[in-house]
């Protein structure tokens, strides 16, 4: 499961390879940056891939909770307390159902 936390990783790297690619666009007065640009949307590419592949891997989980729990950790950043008030559970039994959910499911790879 560390792989999906790879998700919010993925966010910050698009986010920061979109700022650098103005900054390269500013940077064109004085040098050629287009390569550097073509480079840059190529890896924003494959991160977007494998975020969206991250995405349909939680999108893919048939128990509905655990869907839940996934989406709230994994996609939107909320922490297992957050979590837990969401679902109206409390935090132990957040727990104890996230660990069932990791024995009950199919790893990401």
């Amino acid at each position: 499961m560390d792989k999906l936390k790879r998700y919010r990783l993925l966010c910050h790297f698009i986010a920061d390879e979109y700022k650098f690619i103005e900054q390269l666009k500013s940077w064109e007065v004085f040098a050629d940056t287009t390569e550097y640009q073509q480079q840059s949307y190529k890896r924003i590419e494959k991160w977007e891939q494998e975020r969206q592949q991250i995405a349909d891997y939680i999108k893919s989980i048939s128990n509905e909770r655990y869907r839940v729990m996934y989406y709230l950790f994994y996609i939107k950043g909320m922490t297992k307390r957050a979590i837990a008030e969401k679902l109206g559970v409390n935090e132990r039994y957040l727990h104890r159902l996230w660990r069932k959910s990791e024995k009950e499911l199919t790893p990401y790879e």
